[in-house]
């Protein structure tokens, strides 16, 4: 079943439809995390994770450190907008192996990414 999403995301984004991540700002993440949605934790300048589902369908949450410390990290480019950008790449090592960018609320996939060439 993950591998048909995963096919069914990847064409999708062959046929340049690319859909939109809007981004949550909140201090504690929810039960449910939804698809289409980016959550940025923390409190007001202080940020500590961003989560989503992974794009690729597999269903999998994804939990990247916006901790200034530590690595890996990440920074959050446009704090306080709708869309964001996230630096550096998200690589999957394992599981589905998604490699992509996330710019501007948009997935951008690498070549190398295995959900990719699905």
């Amino acid at each position: 079943m993950n591998l048909i999403l995963c096919f069914i995301k990847s064409l999708k984004k062959h046929l340049f439809i690319k859909n939109r991540y809007s981004t949550v700002y909140i201090s504690e993440l929810p039960d449910s995390i939804k698809e289409g949605k980016i959550y940025i934790l923390g409190e007001g300048e202080s940020l500590w994770e961003a989560v989503l589902l992974c794009p690729c369908g597999c269903t999998e949450i994804l939990h990247m450190s916006l901790h200034k410390e530590g690595r890996p990290k990440w920074i959050v480019k446009g704090v306080g907008k709708k869309y964001i950008t996230l630096t550096p790449s998200i690589w999957r090592k394992n599981g589905c192996r998604s490699h992509f960018f996330f710019k501007n609320g948009c997935i951008e996939w690498c070549k190398d990414s295995i959900s990719n060439k699905i």
